[in-house]
Parts: structure tokens; sequence; C-alpha cells
């Protein structure tokens, strides 16, 4: 089976419990969760890829995962929800933002946007949903050319809401899958129909089946109590 757990080193602080006390739950850093993908989980960790950068999760709101990755003196951010949680990070790793990639319009995905595009040389890409600040609009189809941080592929995946975007960076066998694809659970349905979901679902589950999925809610416990009550025998 896939074991890509085993390629990673896993340096994890402030494990605490999200259902239970408000913060977040307390799991195995790597969970086999959804076929064959493995979800990486944790607030304040940093995943070392055999590779020269590293795939960190910052913790923001209640149960939000601003993912980053830093690479050569330079970041990536996946929706900025809270902009001072990734300016604190930055100033603390002494690194340039380069590349903010948003997977759709709710404001825990994108408060921070337009404070981070103040600071120079940012790109910033994603759905054409209404948001403020973006330098280009994706429509899904893309292969988007990130420079230092490779390329990514631009997946439509609608349900939570109408033009809902994922990406997947093919060298890093990364998905970036937004509020679509959770441990245990997908994203609740706001702006699209439970066949776009279903469509969404089976796209990502196309993808190989060594990808690391960060999703961008802490949900974990909560699904898998819902999916215990509804399918007990399972």
């Amino acid at each position: 089976g896939v074991k890509p757990a085993a390629k990673i080193r896993l340096q994890v602080v402030d494990w605490l419990s999200l259902e239970q006390t408000g913060k977040f739950h307390q799991l195995t850093p790597a969970h086999r969760v959804f076929g064959d993908f493995t979800l990486l989980l944790r607030a304040n960790h940093y995943l070392s890829l055999a590779m020269s950068y590293e795939l960190i999760a910052l913790p923001a709101f209640a149960n939000n995962y601003i993912w980053a990755i830093e690479q050569d003196g330079y970041a990536l951010v996946v929706d900025p929800g809270d902009p001072n949680v990734v300016l604190t990070w930055l100033q603390e790793r002494q690194l340039v933002l380069d590349t903010i990639l948003i997977t759709h319009h709710h404001f825990d995905h994108t408060g921070g946007l337009e404070r981070l595009m103040q600071e120079p040389g940012v790109t910033s890409l994603g759905p054409d949903e209404g948001i403020n600040g973006l330098s280009r609009l994706l429509a899904g189809g893309e292969t988007l050319e990130l420079g230092r941080f490779g390329k990514a592929q631009v997946l439509p995946v609608p349900g939570h809401t109408r033009a809902h975007l994922a990406y997947y960076l093919p060298d890093r066998k990364v998905l970036f899958a937004g509020d679509t694809l959770f441990s245990a659970g997908c994203g609740r349905l706001f702006e699209g129909t439970a066949a776009q979901m279903h469509e969404s679902l089976e796209r990502l589950m196309a993808l190989p089946g060594d990808t690391l999925l960060c999703c961008t809610h802490e949900y974990t416990l909560a699904n898998l109590q819902f999916a215990a009550a509804v399918e007990p025998e399972n």
C-alpha cells in the first residue's frame, strides 16, 4: 500500500482537542482516510518530504488550517483567512511571500488576501467568485507554472461553492482541496448541488494514490462521530 508517511519527518507541537475544548483534536499526524489518499493534519507542524522544502499547516480561527510551502526563502500560502497568522509566520521564518492560492470566496479563506497583497511582488490566483485582490482569475483546467514551487493543476470542484477550485502539485504529490474534501467527510453544499459535489469528489479520487491531502478545516472527530452514527456496522 501507499506509505508516504514513512518519508515524512514531523515536528509536532500544540496537540489540543477541537471538539472537546474548542481547539485542535489530537490525532496521528498522517491518516489513510479517503481511498488511497493520505491526510496530513496538525497544528504548527513542518513536513520535510525528502526535498528542499517544507509543507506547513498554520492554525487559524477555531478550526482552520492555512497551508503553506516554504522553499529557498520564499513562501506560497493557500486560503489565508487571517493575515496576522501568515505575517507572523513569515517574520519568524524570515520568508518572502511569493504566491497565494485561493480555493473559494468564503471569508475564512480570503480575509487576509487584501492585506497580504500589499507585500511587494505577491501574485494571487483564485476562482471567479467576486473575490477582491486577486491577480488572476481561474476557471479550472489550467496548469500553472509557479516558479520555484513547480506546477499546479487547477481542478474545478464545484459543490461547496459554485466555482470552488482545488490545486494539485504533481511534483510534490500534494492536493490543496479547500472545503471540498475533509478527513472522513466532504464540504457542505452552499451554492452547488449534490451531483456537482459527487462529480468533484470523483475528480479528486482520480488523482494518484500517494497524493497528500491538505484540507482547510479540522473536522475529523465530528465527521467520524457522524459516520459511526449513520453506519454503525461499517
